[in-house]
């Protein structure tokens, strides 16, 4: 599958779920008063290598899994698909703020049961079209690169 059609794809069910979310919590966790501090993050992103504590991205049940990530302030979204067996993974979600150099996401909704972190600081680097997330103690180190 290509990164385009993958994308659309994943984006669709992206937005099936995120408004499912709202319309499940009302829609009034969707406004935000506060303004976006830097944009740098908005567009579509996709999940280049990570480390979740002692999980590796593309090792184990995470072999042969593409995750794509999408910021539009004040909500961001993300989804599994493994491309191999063509199945939706999970996905998950909310709102976040960012500064340019600390990442802050609030998950309102998660695949896989109660997220073990919902509220998440993270570091951020940029380097050209890649950026760097560093969080959870140490715990997690994602890099993920611009596609749009």
């Amino acid at each position: 599958m290509n990164m385009k059609k993958l994308a659309l794809t994943l984006l669709a069910g992206i937005i099936l779920v995120t408004g499912m979310s709202a319309r499940m919590a009302g829609g009034d966790n969707i406004a935000t008063t506060e303004p976006l501090k830097d944009r740098s993050l908005e567009g579509v992103w996709s999940l280049q290598s990570a480390r979740w504590g002692t999980s590796v991205f593309g090792e184990g049940k995470y072999k042969d899994v593409t995750v794509v990530k999408m910021y539009s302030y004040p909500r961001f979204s993300f989804a599994y698909f493994n491309e191999k067996t063509n199945t939706f993974v999970g996905a998950g979600g909310g709102t976040y703020q960012f500064d340019g150099k600390t990442l802050t996401e609030k998950i309102e909704y998660w695949s896989w049961g109660t997220p073990k972190y919902p509220l998440s600081v993270f570091k951020v680097q940029f380097s050209g079209e890649h950026y760097t997330q560093e969080g959870w103690d140490n715990g997690l180190l994602e890099t993920w690169k611009k596609i749009k």
